[in-house]
Parts: structure tokens; C-alpha cells; sequence
């Protein structure tokens, strides 16, 4: 939705002025879960797994976590938002499987209601054979 603010200024002796801005766009729908591919091998041995996003489109900024739940604008770990293979990253401890969620947000601070899901092996656990 577009839209204009105009301030009307009268003084005391009842002449009027104003002033009017440009147009404003004013934005409260939230993008769309992103796409993402993991760029890291699974199962991995590496604790930073890093991750692919397919667009931007209508997305600023993106967010991986562990937990699906819907972040806030003011969380630090936002991540500006790259089509380049590989260019997000997040930190994942302890070995086992780990669910990735990934989170977007627009130029606005709206934020994806919904994230996209998968999941990565962390495995530092080196393979041993007992050849007795």
C-alpha cells in the first residue's frame, strides 16, 4: 500500500502551510519460508555447516536455528541475505542429528511466519575396526 503524510501548519494569524512527503510504501506482509540446500556434505565432521539460499527476493536478512520458533528482528545472529553457494553459515555442537531451521525477513522487519526445515549428521566419531 502506498501512502502520503501531509502536516498542515496554521499560526496565529491564520495563515496555513504544509508540507508533504513522497510516496511511502508501507509493508506488513511477511516473506515466504526460504528455499535452502545445504552446501555441506552430510553427514559432516565439521561443526559450521553452511547452506545455500535459492532467492532473496523480498528477503533482507536470514536466520538459521535449532529451534522452530519464530525469531524477532533484534536476534544477532541475522545473516544478510546472499544467493551465493555456501554463504550462510550456522554452528551446530555435539554429535548427532541436528534439525536446521531457516528463517527470513524483509526489508520492513517483517519476519516468515513459517521456516524451512531439514536436517544434518554431526559426526566427529572416527570409524575404528577392530581387526582382531
Amino acid at each position: 500500500m502506498n501512502a502520503r503524510l501531509k502536516l498542515t501548519v496554521t499560526d496565529n494569524a491564520g495563515l496555513t502551510t504544509y508540507a508533504e512527503t513522497p510516496a511511502l510504501t508501507i509493508d506488513s506482509t511477511a516473506p515466504g519460508a526460504p528455499a535452502f540446500s545445504f552446501f555441506t556434505t552430510r553427514p559432516t565432521s565439521s561443526s559450521i555447516v553452511r547452506l545455500s539460499v535459492g532467492s532473496c527476493a523480498d528477503t533482507a536478512a536470514i536466520l538459521i536455528s535449532e529451534l522452530n520458533l519464530p525469531p524477532t528482528g533484534n536476534e544477532t545472529n541475522w545473516q544478510p541475505c546472499s544467493t551465493t553457494a555456501g554463504a550462510h553459515s550456522f554452528t551446530v555442537s555435539g554429535d548427532g542429528l541436528h534439525h536446521v531451521y531457516v528463517w527470513a525477513m524483509d526489508e520492513s522487519g517483517n519476519i516468515s511466519q513459517t521456516s524451512s526445515h531439514d536436517t544434518v549428521i554431526y559426526d566427529t566419531t572416527p570409524l575404528y575396526r577392530d581387526w582382531e
